[in-house]
């Protein structure tokens, strides 16, 4: 039997039917509705009154087998010796996939497109975090929505696979976001508004907590001295102390301590020497940095000078000290003293003469990002080893603006502006990547 096409009069979905039913039950909003044939003079008879009173649903056919005209025009096209054809012009359907019609006739919905997956809001490095103590680090960062109304959300990923783990609530648009801070306790994930709002989530699924909104704009979060506690900065230098369990207030928060003249990390100034920050997505990749290397480095015959130290120990970061600043990287021993000095691009006198843009030293290895030719070429990230200096890697990393570098025991974490890269940390292989460049497999 020949199947027909005809319009949902509720949701203007395209359904096909048997051309010799007398109504049609809509498969997207469920509205049943008789069918109203066309003749060759658009003539529609008018619809019978059902039990309530009211006028029964027309599910109007979308185009008719022979031409359709009105008498009144016909006859005018008559006199004027001419042929007019007019049909009813098909009303859009919600979806692009045509309608299919099964074995027995029956109406079946075209498939609705799926939205698209989140991109990476790559605002800062993502956050590297053992959420559920399996002593394997997830990833922590924020998701942007771009066809949802630019939503932006706190989004946790599988350190070893990229798949998305959760994904906590909208927590505003671009604009109302793009400032904010991420950051992790013991006990939660926190955001914190460019507008001084602060937002706790679970660890284990982003479940939102509490919000609490602070007089204040927020720097960082801080571990509090006892448990059941988050220390909040602000940028006028108050410390308050909120609650873990519902946000409350503790007390009203007091001035900030002056910085330590040794505080490791000076890129901000601490809120206070005891006030341990959390793991956040502001750290930048330089959490060990201290400016004060440079006595150092004009020790060794070098410029410039930045101590950054890890897990495995410390580098100095430093320039020629004479002719090109090529940018340097040097191993240290325990007592300060060079161990192994190292051009960091691979073509010295073709680089830009500026310091690597992070750098990260861990248990054996020490990565950084830099400029190979100048801040208008691609980013190149590489990866040396912390005992004798030798490059395990270096790979140009794309064009989208870098935003951060971060590290779990087995990846380098490249944070861009669109996609998370994790690569890996021996070889710089990816192995995943989440965001506009593709997704976890």
């Amino acid at each position: 039997m020949r199947a027909i096409s005809v319009t949902c009069p509720q949701c203007g979905a395209a359904l096909r039917v048997e051309g010799g039913r007398a109504d049609v039950r809509c498969d997207y909003c469920g509205t049943t509705a008789q069918i109203a044939r066309r003749t060759r003079f658009l003539e529609r008879v008018q619809p019978p009154r059902d039990a309530g009173g009211g006028a029964a649903r027309l599910a109007v056919q979308r185009r008719s087998a022979a031409p359709v005209v009105t008498v009144g025009v016909a006859a005018a096209v008559i006199a004027l010796g001419g042929t007019i054809a007019m049909t009813r012009s098909p009303r859009r359907a919600p979806s692009t996939a045509p309608a299919t019609t099964g074995s027995a006739g029956s109406a079946t919905p075209a498939r609705r497109p799926a939205p698209p997956p989140p991109t990476w809001l790559g605002l800062g490095p993502a956050v590297a975090v053992d959420l559920d103590g399996d002593g394997v680090d997830d990833v922590l960062g924020r998701s942007r929505h771009m066809t949802d109304g630019d939503q932006v959300h706190v989004v946790a990923l599988d350190g070893k696979t990229g798949a998305m783990r959760w994904e906590g609530e909208a927590l505003g648009n671009l604009n109302d976001t793009n400032a904010g801070l991420v950051a992790v306790s013991a006990e939660l994930v926190l955001f914190a508004s460019p507008r001084g709002r602060v937002t706790a989530m679970a660890r284990t699924d982003g479940a939102t907590r509490w919000t609490v909104q602070l007089p204040d704009k927020v720097r960082s979060f801080c571990d509090g001295d006892a448990d059941g506690r988050v220390l909040v900065v602000g940028v006028d230098d108050v410390v308050r102390a909120l609650a873990s369990a519902d946000g409350a207030v503790l007390d009203g928060g007091g001035p900030a301590e002056a910085e330590p003249a040794a505080w490791p990390g000076a890129l901000r100034r601490p809120p206070a020497p005891a006030c341990r920050p959390l793991p956040g997505d502001a750290d930048g990749g330089w959490r060990g940095r201290d400016r004060a290397g440079s006595a150092l480095a004009r020790a060794l015959g070098l410029s410039g000078g930045d101590l950054v130290a890890g897990p495995g120990g410390e580098v100095l970061i430093a320039g020629r000290g004479q002719g090109t600043r090529v940018p340097t990287v040097v191993g240290l021993d325990a007592d300060r003293g060079e161990r192994w000095r190292v051009e960091i691009p691979l073509d010295p006198l073709a680089a830009a003469e500026r310091e690597p843009e992070m750098v990260l030293v861990g248990a054996d290895d020490v990565c950084l990002a830099y400029y190979a030719t100048s801040v208008a070429a691609p980013l190149h990230v590489a990866c040396f080893a912390l005992a004798d200096g030798a490059r395990r890697w270096d790979l140009e990393i794309g064009d989208s603006p870098f935003e951060g570098l971060s590290a779990t025991a087995d990846l380098v974490l490249v944070s861009r502006w669109g996609v998370l890269e994790a690569h890996d940390r021996a070889t710089g292989t990816i192995r995943w990547t989440f965001g506009r460049y593709g997704s976890a497999p």
